[in-house]
């Protein structure tokens, strides 16, 4: 078996619009920046021009 060359954890966030999701992942955050944890935030799909065709 092949050991995972990276550790960490995936969280996603996903629910209709309104609903908060932008608002929990800024506590989010927060709560990792106080606690000095590495984080990385992405947004699917993306905000360039496929991403912005994809949603309509």
């Amino acid at each position: 078996m092949n050991k995972n060359l990276y550790s960490g954890k995936l969280i996603a966030v996903d629910g209709p619009n309104g609903a908060g999701k932008t608002t929990i992942i800024q506590e989010l955050k927060k709560e990792l920046e106080k606690r000095r944890i590495k984080a990385c935030f992405t947004k699917e799909p993306t905000d360039n021009e496929l991403g912005c065709f994809v949603r309509e």
